[in-house]
């Protein structure tokens, strides 16, 4: 018996975790009554009272349990004294900025939900592995989605990580035998199907598939900026040079065009009156890509070998514009 009623104080704290977790945030606090109703209907099925849901929330509250679990405190005089009143529970979600959030159409998030189920399968595996197939296409003038003209089928991509970069859901992962981390646009593929092998056992592909599990997202996006593919090349540091020019009326607040593509992921070297020196750590291709955008202030310092690539990739680009 009194093992049956641990495990009913146990599903109890978890059930209560569970309503607090999906039916509340800092906009929407629920209380104990409610919590003892919710508690009452499937699946949970419990029946207790305010008294032990109060006692749960209590313990859920320590901060080495659970700190996420809020709630409103009133301070009110009984006999005398000062006694805090608890009401108005809730559970700190992470922080979205739902107004902002982008929002997909529903081949997307069937494009997801399986890319999604794969990923997670393929954790659980040892020894074999899945992979997935597509057709990847482009947007047309009519804004929908067509296959390439040669409509060639990508095989065998092992899927890694999904992210959303530029407000577009992307697939990181790697073709079969390769060793170099590749981006494909979501919403540009059509006619997903799963096949399973053989696990890839190459130390060099294992490290890369380590390195992108400890990847930070907001650096990995910094490094691999526009999503750049990294055929043979992995990021490097590479100082680049801004001009102060036309810095006059804000010299302090000049550097949100580094920010928006690098989300702070730079070190200033060096700074004077008429610029300022930053490293970056990110592919070649990223770094012609950027500076392309803003030739006007940025200029590439080192290492020399990626000075004089992107150079030489920016001249060919404006003498391409010129002749035509």
């Amino acid at each position: 018996m009194g093992d049956r009623t641990r495990v009913n104080a146990r599903q109890a704290t978890l059930a209560v975790l569970k309503v607090l977790q999906e039916r509340t945030d800092e906009t929407k606090p629920i209380h104990i009554p409610e919590i003892v109703e919710e508690l009452k209907k499937p699946p949970y099925e419990i029946f207790t009272n305010r008294d032990t849901v109060k006692r749960i929330l209590d313990d859920l509250r320590l901060d080495q349990f659970y700190p996420e679990v809020q709630c409103e405190t009133l301070r009110r005089g009984c006999n005398g004294e000062w006694q805090d009143y608890t009401y108005g529970y809730w559970y700190k979600q992470p922080f979205v900025f739902w107004e902002a959030a982008p929002r997909f159409d529903e081949r997307v998030k069937e494009n997801v939900t399986f890319l999604r189920r794969v990923i997670r399968n393929n954790k659980k595996r040892r020894g074999r592995e899945n992979t997935v197939s597509f057709h990847f296409g482009g947007y047309g003038s009519d804004g929908a989605v067509h296959p390439k003209k040669e409509n060639r089928r990508i095989n065998n991509v092992l899927p890694l990580r999904l992210c959303v970069a530029y407000g577009n859901p992307y697939l990181i992962g790697l073709f079969p035998g390769e060793r170099d981390l590749a981006h494909f646009r979501v919403d540009l593929m059509t006619k997903l199907t799963e096949q399973s092998g053989p696990e890839e056992r190459d130390e060099r592909r294992r490290f890369t598939r380590s390195r992108l599990e400890m990847a930070k997202l907001n650096e990995y996006l910094a490094s691999h900026l526009y999503m750049s593919f990294e055929k043979g090349a992995l990021p490097q540091k590479t100082t680049l040079r801004i001009s102060k020019k036309g810095w006059s009326d804000r010299p302090d607040a000049s550097l949100t065009f580094l920010y928006d593509a690098f989300r702070g992921n730079w070190q200033t070297v060096r700074e004077d009156e008429e610029m300022v020196e930053v490293q970056v750590e990110c592919l070649e291709r990223g770094i012609e890509l950027f500076v392309w955008q803003y030739l006007d202030r940025v200029e590439v310092v080192g290492p020399k070998a990626v000075k004089e690539k992107v150079e030489r990739a920016l001249r060919e680009r404006c003498e391409k514009y010129l002749d035509q």
